[in-house]
């Protein structure tokens, strides 16, 4: 049998499929299978079949953009966290946001590629310090 999700209220593991009774004499009445929870008595989505009913109850349209979303911030977020290969900074003239380190130690600038000077400056004049990674700059068009 198919596994089944927890129950979407409850977390609940008590979550099982009730078959149709194609023989009931009421007409329409007990005709679906459906999932059913034990705990909470919530009842997922009908379906002429058990194994559609645990698939309809098991897909989760919400849940799954949720999911979707949080995966691609936690995406962003170990970007952030880690910063990027200084071999994948763009070398076009935009501006982005460096960690460098010197002899005094680690800090960070923002650069550009300068393609005449054939290096990266910053604000202050060239760059020849050692690049550690980069970000984009918020707003930036880099991706």
């Amino acid at each position: 049998m198919t596994e089944m999700e927890l129950c979407a209220f409850f977390g609940s593991e008590n979550v099982v499929p009730i078959e149709p009774v194609a023989d009931y004499p009421v007409e329409n009445l007990f005709k679906y299978a459906y999932v059913h929870c034990d705990d909470c008595h919530a009842d997922g989505p009908p379906d002429l079949g058990t194994s559609g009913a645990i698939e309809r109850y098991n897909t989760r349209p919400a849940e799954d953009k949720l999911r979707a979303e949080i995966a691609a911030l936690q995406s962003r977020l170990s970007n952030l966290e880690n910063g990027r290969p200084m071999e994948t900074a763009p070398r076009d003239g935009t501006c982005i946001l460096v960690e460098t380190k010197d002899m005094f130690g680690k800090y960070f600038e923002i650069i550009s590629w300068n393609a005449v000077a054939n290096l990266w400056v910053s604000i202050v004049g060239d760059c020849n310090d050692y690049l550690l990674r980069w970000w984009p700059l918020p707003g930036s068009r880099v991706k």
